[in-house]
């Protein structure tokens, strides 16, 4: 009898790592997941962190679906307060399309304000006094999340 078995993976990277070298990791990791018989590797929308290079699932997804042949790759959590409801539910039915058959997604209600830290930070006005319009009227309006790996 065999027992189904999935990883998560959230894309971390050391404290003198950088972005590239943690996807690197991560290919490597994904990889032999796949050559291992694991069934799914599911990856999480982490924002606000410098360990983390795990900020959008969806493309960590699209990307190891080409090059892995069978595993199941999971989004372990997009953040809906983030996102368009559409652009999430197109991305995947997408995703779906492109890979039949090997894409799961779940949706977390995540701390919105998150985002606007992340953007902050990656801007350089981190200092300046935080309010409602400096942490969450970015996001609404932009539409976007912040990479911290595109900021340094």
């Amino acid at each position: 009898m065999t027992i189904p078995l999935s990883a998560l993976d959230l894309v971390l990277a050391d404290s003198s790592g950088t972005a590239s070298e943690a996807l690197d990791a991560t290919s490597r990791t994904v990889l032999r997941l796949d050559e291992l018989g694991y069934q799914r590797v599911w990856f999480a929308e982490h924002h606000g962190t410098e360990m983390s290079a795990s900020v959008v699932p969806a493309v960590l997804m699209a990307h190891f679906a080409t090059l892995t042949s069978r595993i199941r790759l999971g989004a372990g959590g997009v953040l809906a307060p983030n996102h368009s409801p559409l652009a999430i539910a197109e991305q995947f039915a997408t995703l779906a399309t492109l890979h039949p058959d090997r894409i799961d997604m779940g949706i977390g209600r995540g701390p919105a304000r998150s985002t606007g830290r992340s953007y902050e930070r990656c801007v350089g006005v981190a200092n300046r006094p935080r309010t409602p319009s400096t942490t969450t009227t970015w996001p609404r309006s932009c539409g976007i999340s912040p990479v911290k790996a595109a900021c340094s």
